[in-house]
């Protein structure tokens, strides 16, 4: 399975991520994987727990760059709905969605 693959399976299935971002573990609630405003393929989540490399640790939306991204597993843990704020493409932000909730 693809990275690509494992990603759109969290979104699809709403199943929670762990990942490796800039060397650290992350675990998020991915809700979309599109092309950003610079061109660069990202996943759009809300961060649930594990690193975070801001001061503000609260629970918030993060962008990563799939090519930075490596281990990724699906989880079992699930979420039942999008988080406030998300917004499906196109929007100001993300453009050509590979998949979204």
């Amino acid at each position: 399975m693809t990275t690509k693959d494992k990603i759109c399976l969290g979104v699809t299935e709403r199943r929670q991520l762990r990942f490796t971002y800039e060397k650290k573990t992350r675990i998020v609630e991915p809700h979309l994987l599109a092309w950003n405003a610079k061109e660069h393929l990202a996943l759009s989540a809300w961060w649930v727990s594990e690193y975070s490399n801001s001061n503000n640790c609260v629970k918030r939306w993060r962008e990563y760059l799939l090519d930075s991204m490596s281990d990724i597993e699906v989880l079992d843990d699930t979420f039942d709905r999008a988080k406030n704020g998300y917004r499906r493409t196109p929007n100001e932000k993300y453009s050509s969605a590979i998949c979204q909730l």
